[in-house]
């Protein structure tokens, strides 16, 4: 249920806020969560009100935005917080997703993107170690975490989008085992969790990070997975490369830099990007079935497609390549593309 611009409207006039205001509701994410646009004519200032009236969603969004403003990392300032009402009000940085942006200026686009690369290598370097006060230091990409993730795509992807049956036992077994295999990666760092072009905002000339609110712990390849292989923004072999390589240079000049099993990381980033896109895969379809929001349908193939390859590149074991199908997943799509 949509919130009354009236109950806003109050809620303003607690925060002092006495001038008449404007209130837009905004397309939200992929969450419960409500989003509206606050514009005050009168001083010429417009805010960004997140609405959560359950507050379980955003609980941990004000200590983390304190942490990454007080490194001097590019976030939005936050001017009301509200946990009662389930009311945060920040600053408005616009509209302007870094993959709307490059979609309009494509030439542009490994510039922008080297940018964020920096912004991600300050943001693992700068706030590693963790500091043990903060919410994302007490949960962390654990094989339960990665498992749980890849349930959920075969949940909302292949059994009620695609109407697949459920995994076997057996099958689930080998996807659990897989999971094993990324838990020891370390060092465990500040991890995003979402760090992809829709979740950074161009504004002035800049970056700004956002919907850090679910950060955890996690390796650093988790994130530089999630950017390098987005479905939003597909890369050529090359231009990954050369992101990949500016992550290595800007994290040097952090003392994490050390702390990385350089030798392995290839590896590490290839079998991570794999768990990620197919979860990002696995959220595209619960919009869909949880919130009726088709909008991110069209990026279920490039995030198989990019799976796949993945697969092949790094053999993925045979009953973790089964448990997805991939193959047959891509060709449902592809038949439900042309039928509509």
């Amino acid at each position: 249920m949509t919130i009354q611009a009236s109950t806003i409207q109050k809620w303003l006039l607690k925060q002092g806020i006495t001038e008449p205001a404007q209130v837009i509701h905004l397309l939200g994410d992929g969450s419960s969560r409500q989003f509206f646009r606050v514009r005050i004519a009168a001083k010429g200032a417009h805010y960004i009100l997140l609405s959560d009236p359950s507050w379980t969603l955003t609980q941990d969004y004000p200590a983390h935005q304190q942490a990454l403003k007080s490194a001097r990392l590019p976030v939005p300032a936050f001017i009301a917080i509200d946990p009662s009402a389930g009311f945060l009000l920040m600053e408005d940085l616009g509209d302007e997703l870094l993959q709307s942006f490059i979609e309009k200026n494509p030439d542009q686009k490994e510039q922008w993107l080297k940018q964020a690369i920096e912004l991600l290598a300050d943001l693992h370097g700068k706030l590693y170690p963790v500091s043990s006060t903060l919410p994302v230091s007490q949960r962390r990409f654990d094989q339960q975490k990665y498992f749980q993730e890849l349930l959920f795509t075969l949940e909302h992807l292949r059994e009620k989008y695609l109407g697949l049956p459920a995994v076997p036992q057996q099958s689930l077994e080998e996807v659990r085992k897989f999971c094993a295999t990324l838990d020891p990666f370390k060092p465990w760092v500040f991890c995003h969790r979402d760090y992809h072009c829709r979740n950074l905002l161009v504004h002035g000339s800049s970056l700004w990070m956002i919907d850090f609110q679910d950060a955890r712990l996690g390796p650093v390849t988790y994130d530089l997975a999630s950017l390098v292989y987005d479905a939003y923004v597909p890369l050529t072999d090359e231009v990954r490369g050369r992101l990949i390589s500016h992550y290595k240079n800007r994290l040097s000049t952090h003392p994490l830099f050390k702390e990385i099993s350089w030798n392995s990381f290839e590896q590490e980033l290839g079998l991570v990007g794999y768990q990620r896109t197919l979860k990002a895969a696995g959220s595209f379809a619960s919009f869909f079935n949880r919130f009726n929001k088709s909008t991110h349908l069209r990026y279920l193939v490039p995030a198989l497609q990019m799976a796949k390859t993945l697969e092949k590149q790094w053999g993925i074991a045979p009953g973790v390549a089964a448990a997805f199908e991939i193959d047959k997943m891509i060709g449902l799509l592809h038949e439900s593309k042309s039928n509509h």
